[in-house]
């Protein structure tokens, strides 16, 4: 019976391989029992056959023990044979080895009735093993097993018995022949077990090969997905620094365009150039606007926004920020609605809360053609909810999950900047995370959509600010240095400085800053960022505060990149960026001589108040 007969033939040559490794295993344990048992046998023949019977069996019993140990445990590395011819070969040897202890049966008849039980015995011991050492492969197990169980039946019935019956040998005979047949299946059964083994061994090869492969893959794919990530970061530094490099630049000549504009407009103009300088001062606001969401943006990716808690009014806050918006919607022909109930305080940074609500109402005003945007307030068990709705185009709900990206805008495939830059959004995602609030949107297209801002309501309002700062700064008689690299920044400063009744004095580095600083008394300094050379604005500031101790600097850039800000916020300094409107100067500077400390400080407003005759 060849060996595919038994097993699948996707099996190949492996199967067989295995066989005949286990077989070259088992040949070289068994030696030492085949050889006690040929030696046994031999004892008892000595005593009845002649010398040259037994004597012969015995060496041609050590011979085959020889020669199968020498044959069985090369053949699995005999690879110049086919799998095929070195099966051969152990069902040769295995069948000779059979014939040679079925031969010890012609010494039977000789035996007393011990030693033919004893000799059954180890006739049997040898059949059972041989289920173990070819692993019941039929083949190899069957030229073994014949050539002993059939004539050891035999013998037993044909042979005189002890006994007067011989009911007892038949009773064997017929023993022998039932236990070659258990061993028959006890053979089908282990080579079963054999392939069976073979087979979850192969599967488990192969399973380990596919963990493996899974495991290179999934490794492979971390690797991929952290380039990605590698990719996505030096882009996005890319874009920063490229956003930063081109704010810079553009902003230098829209601050001074800003400065010029705030100049011309404190001068004695006919109806027909005010008109003019207006529509100039609001384009410049428009631009202006754009480069704050540019800032904004650097601003929290920096992470230099501090957060400033106090209670505030959401009522009132609204109530302003109607107002401001209401010239926009009379303008597009659509209704602006603010309810808030009375007693509506939160406890956040109110500068950046206002910002997320300018965005969102000013989103929501942008995407609505007619009908209104509706700003509604509701106080629920602790919780303030403010909600923007409008009955503008709606938003796709495949375009919800990217409205919070930066640039991108619905519904404005030609970029029209009348529309911004598609960063109100990206702002609010960002401040509503730093702050730690809750954003939820919802629309429907063609009907509008809503956006909902969840706040923790305070109870109460306790304001302990006074209003002492809210007067306009009296800027008559202040001596202001402006150190700025660029001349047409510096003359568009001295200006506007010049209009609102200041001393100036100009320098373009930081050695001009000094010397000047000699000069004569300085009150304030307004200091670029980048100068000509290698020193920086902060180092000028730091110069000039050397020589004048507790001096009020502001320092003034166009560079919006994410390092810069976070070297500038660790300074400690006051930081505008270009273009910096009257408005903006004011405040900064009000908030430095009024809300400073020290001697140093008190004694330059007094000084600056006895130079405007106070």
């Amino acid at each position: 019976m060849e060996l595919e007969k038994q097993v699948p033939a996707d099996s190949g040559d492996s199967l067989e391989q295995e066989l005949l490794r286990l077989v070259a295993r088992q040949v070289t344990r068994v030696p030492v029992p085949i050889f006690i048992s040929a030696a046994i046998i031999t004892s008892f023949a000595s005593s009845y056959v002649p010398v040259w019977a037994w004597t012969g069996w015995f060496m041609l019993a050590v011979s085959m023990l020889v020669v199968r140990w020498v044959v069985l445990r090369e053949l699995p590395e005999q690879t110049h044979l086919s799998t095929q011819q070195r099966l051969r070969k152990v069902i040769l040897l295995n069948g000779a080895h059979g014939i040679t202890y079925g031969l010890t049966l012609a010494f039977f008849p000789h035996f007393s009735a011990l030693e033919r039980t004893v000799q059954t015995i180890l006739l049997l011991g040898q059949c059972v093993g041989a289920v173990s050492t070819t692993a019941g492969y039929r083949p190899i197990f069957y030229v073994f097993l014949f050539p002993v169980i059939l004539p050891l039946a035999l013998v037993w019935a044909l042979s005189p018995g002890h006994s007067e019956t011989q009911i007892t040998e038949y009773l064997i005979a017929l023993i022998a022949l039932m236990f070659g047949g258990l061993l028959v299946a006890s053979a089908k059964d282990a080579f079963r077990l054999f392939k069976e083994s073979f087979d979850i061994r192969l599967q488990q090869v192969e399973l380990n090969q596919k963990l493996q492969y899974e495991k290179d893959r999934a490794e492979a794919e971390k690797e991929r997905a952290e380039a990605e990530r590698e990719r996505a970061e030096a882009a996005s530094i890319a874009k920063s620094r490229f956003l930063a490099a081109a704010s810079h630049d553009l902003r230098q000549p829209i601050h001074a365009l800003s400065l010029l504009g705030e100049a011309l407009n404190m001068q004695a103009l006919d109806a027909k150039s005010r008109e003019i300088a207006g529509h100039m001062n609001t384009a410049l606001q428009v631009l202006a606007t754009q480069f704050d969401a540019l800032l904004d943006i650097s601003k929290l990716d920096a992470d230099i926004v501090e957060v400033n808690r106090e209670t505030i009014d959401v009522g009132e806050m609204l109530d302003e920020l109607g107002a401001e918006m209401q010239n926009l919607t009379a303008a597009k022909g659509i209704e602006l609605i603010v309810d808030c109930p009375e007693n509506c305080f939160v406890h956040t940074d109110e500068s950046l809360l206002q910002r997320i609500l300018q965005n969102l109402v000013a989103n929501a005003v942008k995407y609505t053609a007619r009908g209104r945007v509706e700003v509604s307030v509701e106080k629920v068990d602790g919780t303030l909810s403010i909600e923007i709705a409008d009955t503008g185009c709606g938003i796709e709900t495949s375009e919800l999950e990217h409205i919070f990206e930066e640039f991108y805008q619905v519904d404005n495939p030609e970029r029209d900047r009348s529309k911004g830059l598609g960063l109100g959004l990206a702002i609010v995602a960002r401040t509503v995370e730093l702050l730690g609030l809750d954003l939820s949107v919802s629309s429907v297209p063609g009907e509008g959509s809503k956006f909902t801002l969840t706040l923790e309501a305070v109870e109460s309002v306790s304001k302990a600010e006074s209003d002492a700062g809210a007067d306009r700064f009296d800027w008559q008689e202040l001596s202001v240095l402006v150190v700025d690299d660029q001349e047409e920044v510096r003359q568009a400063m001295r200006l506007l400085l010049d209009a609102l009744g200041c001393r100036v004095e100009l320098a373009e580095d930081i050695e001009a800053a000094l010397q000047a600083a000699q000069r004569g008394d300085v009150d304030l300094a307004l200091v670029d960022f980048r100068l000509r050379g290698s020193g920086t604005g902060i180092q000028a500031i730091e110069a000039l505060q050397a020589m004048i101790p507790g001096l009020p600097a502001i320092l003034i850039s166009g560079d919006t990149a994410p390092d810069r800000l976070r070297e500038a916020h660790a300074a400690g300094l006051e930081l505008l960026h270009k273009p910096v409107s009257g408005g903006e100067l004011e405040d900064v500077v009000r908030r430095l001589f009024r809300g400073g400390r020290g001697d140093d400080n008190d004694e330059r407003i007094t000084k600056i108040e006895g130079r405007q005759g106070k």
